[in-house]
């Protein structure tokens, strides 16, 4: 079994399109198999500069590798970063230093219907870079501009990340969130704004003054109807939030990216296997959403 992180994919440039689903079921899936096709793979290499030398400039480069649809409904691949290294090797009684070229992956699925991204964190490819390097893939193959900017969030485990909330007055909260893709489905702060066609936000509140902070919870332990629409939010994948809590001089910092909701998905040859896997994980995700809108 492996352990991937878990995200949601967020439709943000052509949010408001009257065909929303035909970019999440056709545009998304076949922008993403465009890097199945080596030439152009090639050619949607980004590069970022590591290293500036006398004579050059050294980059990293990152581009999707090894494409291939397991299903109708899952793709599966890899962040590729190819980056310089340098070593010093000798010759005779002389040292000579050299430049090559070294590889670091991580893999990923991407289930289409569900708009699930689950992926690996790597020593080279953490969980935080791994979701910024693929918005900018995806923006440079989307060529004919069906889909326009996305942006993927992680699902946070929310009981854990409440319980560690709640546990000191919350003196600054500072949310960062996307309208939606399917529109006036999570009766939250995000339904305000579609009305303004708000494409994504920040929200931020604070109370450093008084001894018991911002009012986050009611006598009986639960979120205040504010903080339970910034929950769902974020179990939903469509936000982070940061929080400021405890001592009004020297407040501990929490963040939701810190509490991850992760997915235990083998790699098999046996595609059926790996298929069973990351519907079971996926089913497991819809439930919690579930409990928690019951609650």
């Amino acid at each position: 079994m492996g352990l991937y992180y878990t995200a949601k994919l967020n439709i943000s440039g052509n949010l408001f399109s009257n065909n929303l689903q035909e970019i999440k079921l056709k545009a998304i899936p076949e922008t993403l198999m465009k890097f199945s096709d080596q030439q152009f793979g090639e050619k949607m290499v980004v590069k970022e500069s590591t290293q500036k030398t006398a004579n050059s400039v050294r980059y990293n480069r990152w581009i999707l590798t090894d494409m291939e649809k397991i299903d109708e409904g899952i793709i599966e691949g890899n962040l590729t970063k190819i980056f310089p290294r340098e070593e010093i090797v000798l010759e005779g009684v002389r040292t000579k230093t050299t430049v090559e070229d070294q590889i670091r992956t991580a893999h990923f699925f991407y289930v289409i219907r569900d708009e699930l991204l689950a992926f690996q964190s790597t020593t080279d490819i953490n969980y935080q870079v791994f979701p910024r390097k693929f918005e900018i893939l995806m923006k440079k193959a989307d060529t004919d501009l069906q889909i326009g900017d996305v942006r993927i969030e992680l699902l946070t485990r929310i009981d854990e990340f409440k319980q560690k909330l709640f546990s000191q007055p919350v003196r600054r909260v500072l949310l960062k969130f996307v309208t939606p893709n399917d529109p006036k489905t999570t009766d939250s702060i995000a339904d305000i704004l579609l009305g303004s066609r708000a494409k994504k936000a920040d929200f931020k509140m604070e109370n450093f003054t008084d001894d018991e902070g911002l009012q986050a919870k009611d006598s009986d332990g639960q979120p205040v109807k504010l903080f339970s629409d910034f929950f769902l939010l974020l179990e939903r994948g469509y936000g982070s939030l940061k929080a400021w809590v405890g001592n009004r001089n020297r407040p501990e910092v929490i963040e939701s990216e810190k509490f991850p909701v992760k997915a235990n998905i083998r790699r098999s040859t046996n595609k059926t296997k790996t298929i069973a896997d990351i519907e079971s994980e996926v089913k497991k995700i819809e439930k919690l959403k579930s409990s928690k809108k019951d609650e």
